[in-house]
């Protein structure tokens, strides 16, 4: 049966740069691009193709969030790993589609953009879910153009520290 080069699989980054020595509760995001893995955006603001890795916040208050319940949260950021240029990110979705070939094992999430087309102020964008344990499925991503309000990483102050 087809399937893609298991070379070229998604991989997370090393426990040892994440914050707390590994997938503690670190909210905010780690990224790949044309830049190894960190979580400093502006460094990430370029052509490059683009992977993010983040444990995602409980949905409810009191409730330790589940694995199932993360996967979709993450899910929710296909539109960034699949738009995000040397421009920010131009566009914002309006649709997205998660398909689980596996029940995701942490609540640790990567998703990494496979494709992306564009046409007249469309985009349909398609990334790669993974975990510890590989990949796991794929999100596919409606965007529109928002270039009147355009994610602007390069202008950010923030430099990837984290604080407890």
């Amino acid at each position: 049966m087809w399937s893609a080069d298991p070379a070229d699989r998604p991989t997370p980054p090393p426990a040892e740069i994440l914050p707390f020595g590994g997938d503690g509760h670190h909210f905010v995001p780690f990224f790949a691009s044309d830049k190894p893995w960190s979580n400093n955006f502006t460094e990430h603001q370029n052509a490059g193709r683009h992977a993010m890795w983040s444990a995602a916040m409980p949905i409810v208050v009191g409730e330790r969030i589940t694995p199932f319940q993360a996967v979709a949260s993450v899910a929710d950021n296909a539109s960034m790993v699949t738009n995000w240029g040397s421009r920010g990110v131009e566009y914002i979705n309006s649709d997205i589609s998660l398909s689980l070939a596996r029940r995701p094992v942490g609540v640790s999430i990567g998703l990494r953009s496979l494709d992306r087309i564009e046409a007249d102020g469309l985009a349909v964008g398609t990334a790669e879910v993974f975990d510890r344990a590989g990949s796991l499925g794929m999100v596919t991503v409606t965007c529109l153009a928002n270039t009147q309000r355009t994610v602007d990483f390069s202008q950010s102050d923030y430099d990837g520290t984290v604080t407890v």
